[in-house]
């Protein structure tokens, strides 16, 4: 069962991280310094919190082994045939760029870095330390490692204490990962503990599910204060990073969820709207594929095609790298996680 103003809301997100990562080289300084623009990489923070919510909401017990693995193999065919293509679309982008078109590249890497990364990536250890403390190749993919471990994390805890109550779980791994996070001095950690960063959102999402089925409400105007209170604490967040402020995105992300899944007004309205249900259904593709496709266009139009840097050319490229990141999405959703994905469930999933 899928909570479709929660799509939505993915989605908008999802390219909320995609222009956060936009070279500020290539765009005028007014919209990169954009205050919101500069803390939108948190938003991936909340696609861990609704991660844990929604598997939380769709798998709640594993009685056997076999449920267990089957649980793994769904995860695993959803999120890896993807990750895989854009991983090996980077891999090979970066080789020819790095041989063929060198004064093009801002920094360059040599070949046996390149493939150093893309097995980080392919093995999904890049938020961990076992290969190094990079965030593997298409960098953004460090957080699908992150996600995969908490997934491992929970399908275990879940088997283990099946019937039983697994509150006292999540909360503990709150605390411990919530405790590592300060010790190391930054929660929104990536690539070498990135999956702690992982671990401590996704669960606060089972918690929050654990919330959902209590029987209280919210009123529906709730919701218009979710944006409100967004934009204050990036404001803050902004000119302020100390680590006792960082701790409150995560666990407003899980409030903001909660608040959602209990009203129905005007934001859930706006949710809905296809346009934006369209961009959550293709989100996924959207944070995967952002990455090469924003360095791809405008490079290509300023560097290669030697135009000028001024604003309005600037403005109009960020434009256009966008629409054709959605088509590209859109491309990639249809054909590599549709269609792939649908050929790997007859393989391994059909009885």
């Amino acid at each position: 069962m899928r909570i479709t103003k929660l799509d939505g809301l993915r989605g908008v997100f999802s390219l909320m991280v995609a222009f956060f990562h936009y070279s500020d080289k290539l765009i005028p300084d007014y919209i990169y310094n954009f205050f919101f623009l500069r803390q939108s990489y948190t938003f991936v923070d909340f696609f861990f919190v609704l991660s844990g919510f929604v598997i939380a909401y769709n798998y709640s017990n594993f009685s056997s082994l076999k449920d267990l693995i089957i649980f793994f193999k769904k995860r695993f065919i959803r999120l890896y045939p993807l990750l895989f293509y854009s991983v090996i679309v980077c891999c090979l982008f970066d080789i020819i760029a790095n041989n063929f078109f060198i004064k093009y590249v801002y920094n360059p890497i040599t070949n046996d870095i390149i493939l150093f990364k893309t097995l980080d990536s392919l093995l999904l250890l890049n938020s961990t330390p076992v290969l190094g403390n990079g965030m593997g190749m298409n960098e953004p993919s460090w957080s699908i490692s992150a996600e995969m471990i908490s997934y491992l994390i929970f399908g275990i805890i879940s088997f283990i204490f099946y019937k039983k109550n697994k509150i006292i779980s999540a909360l503990v791994l709150v605390a411990i990962s919530s405790v590592f996070l300060f010790v190391h001095g930054d929660i929104f950690k990536i690539g070498d503990y990135g999956f702690v960063r992982g671990i401590l959102s996704f669960n606060l999402g089972f918690l929050v599910y654990v919330l959902t089925k209590l029987k209280f409400s919210f009123q529906s105007y709730n919701e218009l204060f979710l944006p409100v209170f967004l934009t204050i604490i990036f404001f803050i967040l902004n000119d302020n990073s100390k680590l006792l402020f960082q701790f409150i995105i995560p666990f407003y992300f899980a409030v903001s969820i909660l608040i959602l899944v209990k009203t129905n007004g005007l934001l859930t309205s706006f949710l809905n709207l296809n346009f934006i249900q369209f961009l959550g259904k293709i989100s996924y593709s959207i944070y995967l594929n952002h990455l090469i496709v924003i360095i791809i266009v405008p490079r290509t139009f300023f560097d290669v095609f030697n135009q000028d840097k001024n604003e309005f050319n600037q403005i109009f490229v960020f434009i256009i790298t966008y629409i054709l990141l959605i088509f590209y999405s859109y491309f990639t959703h249809k054909f590599v996680e549709i269609k792939f994905g649908n050929y790997l469930r007859n393989i391994f999933l059909s009885k």
